[in-house]
Order: structure tokens, then C-alpha cells, then sequence
């Protein structure tokens, strides 16, 4: 493979340049900030002393700065340090959030996670990438987010409204990151910029659910 394989994907690269795509590039500034504000949060919340808190807070960190660099460089080495990033993060808040929010048990943790990954790769066999500019396998994050807000309605959960607006962001970003490519004819900035900004919205109020699950952690063990 060669690493270093140019890569244009999105509408607004118009040549190989690293500035070739201001809006989304600049826009990952979003990720940077919403990783400051959860390291503020956290430490508010006395929650930093939980090695997830810290995982968590530096996976969004680096998500800004991995798509920082795929969308300068646009090439293969720095798409998957675009990739990589958010695919950990899915799995690790996937994770901490059914087991401290929801409170599963090993089994019910397990087969959720193989259910979700299960689905991630069935859903691009439905749904082609082609059709979504390649967003196919982000359709399966979408199901887990709605699930997840179904649980929290059905076991009468605090925070039903910050699942809800996740689901909500999530969806409208996720649409603006599939008809990128489609309305390049009348649009050449492109709308995957977008799907930047209402996934740092989406990100910012995943963290604040789980650290605030970490919080009253702390409140139950005083």
C-alpha cells in the first residue's frame, strides 16, 4: 500500500495543496474545543481521578487532530489516523456508557458490542457506500444512538433529552456528510464542514452524559 496515495473525496478539494479544504479543515477546531471544555468539565465534576474520564476526553482530542490532518494532507496514512480515532472512541463510549449509565452486565456488554459490530458491517452491504459517500457504516451508530435513547425512555433514566438531542445532531450531521459529493454542482464549498460542527455537538453532549454518570458515581460512594 503506499501511504502516501493521494485521496480526494470530498467537494470542496479542489487540488492537492494542504489548504485545499479550509471549511473542513478548520472546522475540526470543534473536536479541539469540546475535548477543552470536557477536561473543564470533568475536573468541575471531580471525575478526572476515573482513567476513563481521561481516555475519553483524549480520544476527542485526538479525533480533531486526526481529521485535521486527513483533510490538509488527503492522503492514506492520514486517513487512518482520521479513522482510527473515531472508531475507538464509538467502541470505548459504547462501552463505559452501557455499563455505568445502564448498568449491564458482562454478557449484556458483550453481546451489545458484537451486535453493533455486526451491524456496522451488514448495513454497507444494504445500504452501498457509493449512495452515501461513504457514510454507510455510520448508519449503524445512528440505530445504537436511538436504542440507546429508547432504553433510557423505557427504564426512566435521567438525561432522556441529551440522548434525544445526540440522535437528533447526529442525524442532521450525518446527512450533511452523505450529500457532500451530491450537491457539489451547486455548492463548491461542499457540506461535509458541517458534519464536523454537529458531530463536535454530538461528541460534546456524549461526553457530558458519561461524566456525569462518573459524578454520580462519586455522589454514591461518599
Amino acid at each position: 500500500m503506499n501511504w502516501f496515495e493521494a485521496i480526494d473525496i470530498y467537494c470542496e478539494r479542489l487540488e492537492p495543496s494542504f489548504f485545499a479544504e479550509p471549511f473542513n479543515l478548520w472546522s475540526n477546531l470543534g473536536f479541539i474545543a469540546v475535548a477543552v471544555l470536557g477536561l473543564i468539565y470533568a475536573y468541575k465534576k471531580q471525575v478526572l481521578r476515573y482513567f476513563p474520564a481521561k481516555v475519553l476526553i483524549v480520544l476527542v482530542f485526538s479525533i480533531g487532530i486526526g481529521s485535521f490532518l486527513f483533510h490538509g494532507f488527503a492522503n492514506k496514512w492520514s486517513q487512518l489516523a482520521d479513522v482510527l480515532p473515531i472508531g475507538i472512541y464509538i467502541f470505548s463510549y459504547l462501552f463505559l456508557v452501557i455499563k455505568s449509565k445502564f448498568q449491564f452486565s458482562k454478557k449484556q456488554t458483550a453481546l451489545t458490542l458484537a451486535a453493533f459490530l455486526l451491524l456496522s458491517l451488514l448495513i454497507p452491504l444494504v445500504i452501498p457506500n457509493e449512495l452515501v459517500n461513504g457514510s454507510s457504516s455510520y448508519f449503524g451508530v445512528a440505530v445504537v444512538m436511538l436504542w440507546l435513547y429508547w432504553l433510557v425512555l423505557t427504564k426512566k433514566l435521567t438525561g432522556s433529552r441529551d440522548f434525544l438531542l445526540m440522535v437528533v445532531f447526529f442525524c442532521l450531521s450525518l446527512t450533511f456528510r452523505a450529500v457532500d459529493m451530491a450537491l457539489c454542482e451547486n455548492n463548491s464549498i461542499g457540506t461535509h464542514f458541517l458534519w464536523h460542527i454537529g458531530n463536535s455537538l454530538v461528541i460534546g453532549i456524549s461526553l457530558k452524559i458519561i461524566l456525569e454518570s462518573f459524578a454520580e458515581r462519586n455522589r454514591n460512594e461518599v
